[in-house]
């Protein structure tokens, strides 16, 4: 196993602390992951796929997180994980409370199977990029959440996992999805 670093020195190409974004889709052919070639190329965290919204992909999920957490931290390499999330198609504020909460008992529940979180791993964090709760036969979005709710299922969520982890999560998205879809707060 390789050397446990402290992360803040190990800053990588343009002094800044490198990672990746990891799921099933980086084994093809179910290949596992070279974590010590990573590591070596300066990479110093990984998040995780470990839940989704979804059954199936869920399943795909669980297939890979146990052996890539063990892989890349024998290699140094710090490990967190994601939930991938889909909001529901629901009308009512304690309907997405209610939803919110059983995927937040889902992420609890991945967690406990892993052993819950070691001294390598950071907070859970929340992949929320789509607020389209009803599609169309061609894909296209026909129905999207309201700001104010895509923000009461995300701060419900996450304060659910805080009040059972104890730990802040992290809220993983892209700047425009948070300006357009979700209201300040």
């Amino acid at each position: 196993a390789a050397p446990k670093e402290a992360l803040p020195l190990s800053a990588g190409p343009g002094n800044r602390i490198h990672g990746a974004d990891i799921s099933r889709w980086q084994h093809p052919n179910d290949k596992p992951i070279n974590f010590i070639k990573m590591h070596s190329a300066g990479l110093r965290f990984v998040m995780i796929k470990a839940s989704d919204s979804r059954q199936d992909a869920d399943r795909l999920a669980v297939k890979y997180i146990a052996a890539d957490r063990k892989g890349a931290q024998d290699a140094g390499i710090y490990t967190g994980f994601y939930h991938y999330a889909l909001l529901p198609d629901v009308s009512t504020s304690s309907a997405l409370i209610k939803d919110a909460t059983v995927q937040a008992q889902k992420v609890i529940w991945r967690l406990a199977s892993l052993g819950g979180y070691n001294e390598m791993d950071f907070p859970y964090a929340l992949d929320l990029e789509n607020n389209c709760v009803r599609y169309r036969t061609n894909k296209s979005c026909a129905k999207r959440a309201t700001k104010s709710a895509v923000t009461l299922w995300a701060k419900t969520f996450m304060g659910a996992i805080k009040l059972k982890t104890g730990r802040t999560p992290i809220f993983y998205s892209y700047p425009t999805f948070l300006e357009s879809a979700m209201s300040r707060d």
